[in-house]
């Protein structure tokens, strides 16, 4: 079985927590107990609308680039 060669761009860390993705500010939210896990949101830069929300910051980014 072969690996799919996918190659990701990296997100760009301005600070803890906070990262830079193409047109998106990446933040994470921190944990949050009902839920029991941490969450990260990207907001567009352009129209500063929360577009994608997910678990871990991987899976944003994957997200992103799946639909943009």
């Amino acid at each position: 079985m072969k690996k799919l060669n996918i190659t990701m761009e990296k997100p760009t860390r301005i600070k803890a927590g906070l990262y830079k993705y193409k047109d998106y500010s990446i933040r994470c939210h921190g944990y949050y107990p009902p839920d029991k896990c941490i969450w990260w949101e990207a907001v567009n830069e352009k129209t500063n609308c929360a577009d994608y929300h997910n678990t871990t910051l991987r899976g944003i980014i994957e997200d992103i680039n799946e639909y943009e």
